[in-house]
């Protein structure tokens, strides 16, 4: 079922909706396959086309320029609520952080046509595939490119910032996709609304996205390792409750959405060293 949403906050921060081109930006190529498409986007819920007339248009998410993975300054067209949690997401992270204003969101871009078929949330604008935050061109705030770091020298920093980014999108969407998930996501980051709509994520042990999301947390960030299938059983609800003990929250991420937030919203801070546990 398609989610309503209602416009809350004047767009601010370059952020302006335009109809048509600016300037000399250009927009992403609707329909564009520069990626692999997912092959489930989100677990259980049927995703919905809409008349890409019908979408804003933005030039950037809470200051972050948007960028076209492999080329320049690009617009996205987006639905206006996903856009909203998008600009949501992002003060969430510089405030979670202790990283400098970031300036670009690279992406390979949110709606697109796909096959007509309504298989994936991208048709309707709900959906978003990042490929990194930065400051500029050198600076990474974390880096979705799992295909490109896995093998470099550093690769343990960007695992760590990875990590850390995907806990601030799994804060505020349910289905989010990593290099866990398969082989088509490790040159990205897939984000859409279509399970959790306009409302924080809440926690679902039998999610394969968020329960990879727990292990790939736990692993990389705490050195709890358990696992990667996105399998719950006791090995990943005891190692997630280790984490819980260390902030000081305690019990388990079942016990209810406030567990979850702050076992994310603690990981993005231990992470990127804004705060010590």
């Amino acid at each position: 079922m398609a989610n309503q949403f209602g416009r809350r906050r004047a767009l601010g921060l370059g952020m302006a909706a335009v109809a048509s081109g600016v300037g000399t930006t250009a927009s992403l190529p609707f329909g564009s396959t520069a990626r692999a498409a997912e092959p489930s986007e989100s677990e259980g819920t049927q995703a919905v086309c809409v008349d890409p007339s019908t979408l804003a248009t933005h030039t950037a998410v809470g200051g972050a320029r948007c960028m076209a993975e492999g080329g320049g300054a690009a617009n996205i067209r987006i639905n206006e609520g996903f856009f909203q949690q998008l600009y949501d997401w992002r003060m969430f992270w510089q405030a979670n952080t202790p990283y400098p204003w970031s300036t670009e969101l690279w992406n390979f871009g949110a709606y697109s046509a796909r096959d007509g078929q309504c298989t994936s949330w991208h048709e309707a604008g709900r959906a978003i595939d990042i490929t990194s935050l930065r400051d500029d061109v050198t600076t990474m705030h974390f880096w979705c490119r799992y295909d490109k770091w896995k093998d470099l020298p550093n690769a343990d920093a960007h695992r760590r910032k990875y990590w850390a980014g995907a806990a601030s999108l799994h804060y505020h969407f349910r289905s989010v996709l990593t290099y866990f998930y398969n082989a088509d996501h490790h040159n990205h980051i897939h984000v859409d609304n279509g399970e959790s709509g306009g409302s924080l994520s809440t926690f679902e042990r039998g999610s394969k996205a968020q329960v990879q999301a727990v292990q790939g947390i736990c692993g990389n960030l705490w050195g709890y390792p358990c696992g990667v299938d996105g399998v719950w059983d006791s090995t990943v609800d005891a190692s997630s409750a280790q984490v819980l003990q260390r902030i000081g929250k305690g019990w388990h991420l079942t016990s209810g959405q406030s567990y979850w937030q702050e076992f994310l919203r603690a990981s993005v801070r231990h992470a990127t060293g804004k705060q010590t546990y």
